[in-house]
């Protein structure tokens, strides 16, 4: 949002109304972010998110939008907290949250086809699942994905495209197992998932085969 600069301005001068309202407004895309990965102590990487933040406040300078400022921070405080507990070998573009003992959390497991589908997902190299979501969940520009993930824009659409594949593929090993038959439809699911968690879906009617717009 326009003021989001401001904020962090204010917050950087000691305001800290103003990190509380970005602490609010920021609180639950940071959260959902972190809480499709983890079962446990999202709550503690979102303040941990926000912490370093403001400790690299000086370093921001309102090129990229808060959002994909925080979601960048969350990513890597990610990365580290699986290399804590899986060690050095945790690689994000290879490695997937089950390789890490990562199992679906347990508002989803009450969902029996949705149980199938995000462990699908979880199947996938977090860098893979991370791009799927922000775009499909969080409704992320391109260039707001390459923020988050550090790379560039040119390569978002390629490994867009790479990610999806690797779900249908993922999906296609499950076919027998998923009840609904528009089940693999990411965009469906997308809004399938956000509804259970009470959150907006980003609205969109493409198809998996279909070429990401980014």
């Amino acid at each position: 949002m326009s003021d989001d600069l401001a904020l962090m301005d204010a917050w950087k001068r000691g305001d800290t109304s103003a990190g509380k309202d970005l602490f609010e407004r920021h609180f639950d895309c940071v959260f959902r972010f972190l809480s499709r990965k983890i079962d446990h102590g999202a709550e503690d990487l979102v303040q941990q998110t926000f912490v370093k933040a403001i400790e690299s406040a000086a370093r921001f300078r309102g090129d990229c939008g808060m959002r994909s400022y925080l979601l960048a921070i969350a990513r890597n405080l990610l990365i580290d907290h699986f290399r804590a507990r899986a060690g050095d070998r945790f690689n994000p573009e290879v490695d997937s949250l089950v390789d890490v003992g990562v199992s679906p959390s347990t508002w989803i497991a009450r969902q029996q086809d949705n149980k199938v589908l995000l462990a699908t997902l979880r199947q996938l190299p977090l860098s893979a699942q991370t791009i799927l979501e922000l775009y499909y969940w969080e409704g992320l520009a391109g260039e707001e994905i390459a923020v988050v993930l550090g790379i560039s824009p040119h390569t978002v659409r390629s490994r867009l495209v790479r990610a999806r594949a690797k779900l249908r593929t993922l999906l296609g090993e499950f076919e027998d197992k998923v009840v609904d038959s528009t089940a693999t439809e990411l965009s469906e699911w997308a809004a399938r998932l956000a509804a259970l968690r009470a959150a907006s879906a980003p609205n969109s009617s493409e198809d998996l085969d279909a070429e990401p717009n980014v």
